[in-house]
This record gives C-alpha cells, structure tokens and sequence, in this order.
C-alpha cells in the first residue's frame, strides 16, 4: 500500500503556536524508520495560514482555517483518487474539516471513528472558547450551519457525515452544548471511563460490531493525542486527566484497522513545544509505527 504521508502545519484552529512544528518534528526524529510494511511517500506540508488576527469573535481565525482546509482538502482528494492512503499529521484538530470533507468527497457511504478527549461539536453559539479545533465536527455533522460565502470555495464543508456513522472514542470533556447536541442526536459516545472499566479490546469489538451491521463501506480514522492521559503524554495543548494509555490506543488502532474498511487517517494536536523530554515525541512514533503494522 502507498501511505501519502500529509503534513498538515496548522495551529489557527487551536489559537496556539506550537502543533504547526509537530509534521517537522515527527519528520527529524526519523519518519522513514517507521514504515517499513508500505511504501510511504512525504507529499509535503499544505500551505497553512496561521496568522491568528481577531476576525471572528464566534469563531476565532476562521478565514485562516478554511483556507487551510481548503488546500487540505484538494490534497485527500488526490491522494484517494490514485488509491493512496492519506494520513494527515497536523497539526489542530479542525484540519478534520478538510480532510473529512475531502474523503466524503470521494468515498460513499462513510464512518467516521473520532478518538479525542473532546467531542469538537460546538457550535459557534455553544463554544466556551470559540476556537475553531472545538467546532469543526458540528458543521461535518449538520449540527450548525456557516452563511454560503464563508464556505463557498471548500466542496463537502457542511453536513458531508451522517452523525450516526460518526463513533467517538475516548471523549471525557463535553461541553454543555455538546451534551445537549449529543442526547438529542443520539450520537455514539464511548468515553474513556468506558475503555478503562471495560478494556479497549471490547470498546473496539462494539464499534466494529455497529459499523459492520450498518453497512458503512468506508471508514476515517481521526486521531487526537489528548485522548492519552497527560500523565503519558504532555505534548497537547488541551490535556485532559484520567485519560487512556498508549497501550489502548494502539489497541483500538490494531483492531479498526484490521477489521475495518479504513481509508484514511488524521494525527493530531501533538505540540513539541509543551512536551516533555521527548516523551510524546516517543509515543507519536510508537503509535505510528503501529498503524504501518496493522494497514
């Protein structure tokens, strides 16, 4: 398989300096040495527009991160049309909203696995903090609607995933909007209290169980670091406690891509600046390395 390595420099969404410098990061520690099951092709960093001026007090450096995604975006899309595997590595979490954009673009009938402390679907009328890396999934979701001429030029931007193929893993700090969101949407949550009590292995079996009864033909993997405890890893902007450990992302990871139809993944919000002696830097390698054993 060819894996298109995408690195994805973007840190507007978050508000904060720093996940931009995680695709270099990865790339000095000796990317390459990781993927020795599939041919792994670096197409580069997209262009990302990080300038972080106040232009919208709803959501901040909008403008900023669409234009991102927007470049984002076109790069999935020819990635999976030359049956290349897109692993995005940013980065903030709202690139989700171009990459998940770009593979609905693309394939049918699609899941979305979201592994993150935090489920992302605020709104702009919900959101505490009003940075975007909180709001992206409403918009994918159909939860929340952005005026046309704000969106215009990214295809897929707006109610591209039905909320009942998206399945959150690890989510343990909703938002009150959220909550509300997530009750009367019925939305698929699986928190880490429940990979914790239940083991990841079973978590893993029940979303695989649904997928494959639902028929959902593809399947995206987004990725958050701040799902792991902080205790494990403290290179992430928005450390949540009580989190899970490397060891059940990587078997989460090993069981959906094993047994799941995925297409493609992200790989976010890892930020050099706050971590500590290269501990996140060592399981960001770790996990990647896992996902070349299990594609």
């Amino acid at each position: 398989m060819d894996i298109d390595f995408i690195g994805m420099p973007l840190m507007a969404g978050a508000s904060l300096s720093g996940t931009d410098k995680a695709p270099a990061t990865i790339r000095k520690s000796g990317l390459n040495t990781l993927f020795i099951n599939h041919t792994l092709r670096d197409i580069g960093d997209v262009k990302c527009d990080n300038s972080l001026a106040p232009t919208n007090l709803q959501m901040k450096h909008l403008e900023s991160v669409l234009y991102s995604c927007n470049n984002l975006h076109n790069q999935v899309v020819n990635s999976l049309y030359n049956n290349h595997f897109p692993l995005i590595f940013g980065g903030d979490h709202s690139l989700s909203w171009g990459s998940i954009g770009g593979v609905a673009s693309v394939k049918n009938d699609l899941g979305v696995i979201y592994i993150d402390a935090h489920g992302d679907f605020n709104t702009k009328e919900t959101s505490n903090t009003h940075n975007v890396h909180g709001m992206h999934m409403a918009y994918l979701m159909g939860l929340g609607h952005l005026s046309e001429n704000v969106i215009k030029d990214i295809p897929y931007s707006e109610n591209c995933v039905d909320p009942q193929n998206v399945f959150f893993v690890g989510s343990r700090a909703l938002d009150q909007g959220e909550v509300n969101f997530a009750t009367a949407q019925k939305l698929k949550i699986h928190s880490s209290q429940d990979i914790i009590s239940q083991g990841a292995d079973i978590v893993a079996d029940s979303i695989i169980y649904t997928i494959k009864s639902k028929g959902i033909k593809h399947v995206h993997i987004s990725f958050d670091v701040d799902v792991i405890d902080p205790a494990f890893f403290p290179g992430t902007g928005v450390p949540e406690k009580e989190g899970i450990t490397v060891d059940d992302v990587k078997t989460l990871l090993s069981a959906f891509l094993t047994e799941l139809p995925v297409c493609s993944i992200d790989f976010v919000e890892y930020n050099p600046l706050l971590d500590d002696n290269n501990k996140s830097l060592a399981c960001c390698k770790d996990i990647l390395h896992e996902i070349d054993n299990k594609l």
